[in-house]
């Protein structure tokens, strides 16, 4: 099976590329650059309401927020929360050797 595309503006050239006698032709319309336009422009104005509320969902979900021992923290993601109720609660820590020594 051969498969030959031309544009339908040269369909006169498959008169000279296919000399068999049991061809099969199909047209095919397809999308110009006019008509592109008038599909995207729509699209991206119903698409882009429903893209930004999940891009926001997606931050608000990943944030964190953890309470422990009188401090509350709120950081982007796990490690970032993590990482800084350990330096809370080192420097809590020093304040209280801190006292406790004077």
């Amino acid at each position: 099976m051969l498969v030959f595309e031309v544009l339908q503006e040269d369909a006169g050239l498959l008169s000279e590329l296919i000399p068999f006698a049991n061809e099969e032709t199909y047209q095919i319309d397809s999308l110009g650059g006019n008509d592109i336009v008038q599909v995207l422009v729509p699209l991206a104005s119903v698409l882009a309401p429903v893209i930004s509320q999940i891009v926001q969902k997606y931050f608000d979900n990943n944030r964190i927020t953890i309470k422990f021992d009188g401090v509350e923290i709120s950081a982007m993601g796990y490690e970032k929360a993590m990482k800084l109720l350990k330096e809370v609660s080192e420097q809590q820590h020093e304040k209280n050797n801190n006292e406790t020594t004077n």
